[in-house]
């Protein structure tokens, strides 16, 4: 890759790049995307275990995230509670057009790839395969939203399969009419609302590691993508080939919600690893060996 090439990459919100645009012993290269609130970040752990393996692997930061996310001084030590609760996210209009149109001007460079989402980038790999489906050799869902029969990511978290959802009990650190963006203080020093977290989205970890993991969280994520319709579409993103690793332990995302998913859009090649929400971190040997083996 040229200084001109690297740059390229650089604007487009690419990190952990290694070799982008080079297939490696006949394997495509693996392009990952966030979940809520993050960034691609907290997804290195798994982008450095493909690289030492000798993968092309790369995770993207999508629009309002990453470099660009919004981290205001009231998100800062000491911490302004009622600009929190009441200052309007200057991110709130990112929309999943936004999304499929940062993910897929890096797919443009580094040529048909494996899609990777996490979580709520289930909904942004699901609309790129809809919108440039021969650019993705593979969709892979990591515990990750895929909508069908329910079009958007909402109608999922209303799901009766969602009931047991740990992300039902947390509280909410602001009126998302009032800032107009879902909102959270990941930042708190509470102790119950960490234990919560922990059991939420990382019980299989420690708690260095749930610090170290929501630590890079930015405090609004944009409603835009979870109200859109995100629906795989038959003659389109329904024909990518896709698979969907299910984290058995999950208690953000529950086993019976991936299982409604999975029986909603069909044709997927399932596996299955023992982890929670956060997987990508505190497995990320074992799912780097599993996705290693895809083509």
């Amino acid at each position: 890759m040229n200084r001109r090439q690297l740059l390229g990459l650089a604007a487009a919100g690419v990190t952990a790049a290694a070799g982008a645009g080079v297939t490696t012993h006949g394997k495509p290269p693996l392009l990952f995307v966030h979940g809520s609130h993050g960034s691609g970040g907290y997804l290195l752990p798994l982008t450095l275990e493909l690289t030492q393996r000798g993968r092309v692997a790369t995770a993207v930061d999508l629009p309002g995230h990453g470099a660009e996310g919004y981290f205001p001084l009231w998100y800062q030590a000491p911490q302004d509670v009622h600009a929190m609760a009441t200052e309007v996210s200057p991110i709130a209009g990112i929309s999943l057009e936004d999304n499929v149109n940062r993910v897929v001007s890096v797919l443009r460079r580094i040529g048909p790839a494996i899609l990777v989402g996490h979580s709520l980038g289930g909904a942004t790999v699901s609309a790129v395969c809809n919108a440039v489906p021969h650019l993705v050799q593979r969709a892979v869902y990591l515990s990750a939203y895929c909508c069908s029969v329910r079009k958007t990511v909402a109608e999922l978290f209303e799901s009766k399969e969602n009931a047991g959802s740990l992300m039902l009990k947390v509280p909410p650190t602001a009126d998302g009419s009032v800032v107009l963006a879902n909102r959270f203080n990941w930042r708190t020093n509470d102790p119950d609302v960490l234990a919560l977290l922990r059991e939420t989205y990382i019980a299989d970890g420690t708690d260095a590691q749930l610090r170290a993991t929501i630590g890079g969280l930015q405090p609004d994520e944009p409603y835009g993508v979870s109200f859109a319709d995100c629906s795989l579409q038959p003659s389109t993103g329904g024909r990518v080939p896709r698979t969907y690793v299910r984290f058995t332990q999950d208690r953000a995302v529950p086993l019976a919600l991936q299982n409604l998913m999975i029986s909603d859009a069909g044709r997927f090649d399932v596996h299955d690893l023992a982890a929670s929400h956060f997987g990508v971190v505190t497995k990320a040997p074992e799912l780097a060996g599993l996705l290693d083996g895809l083509r």
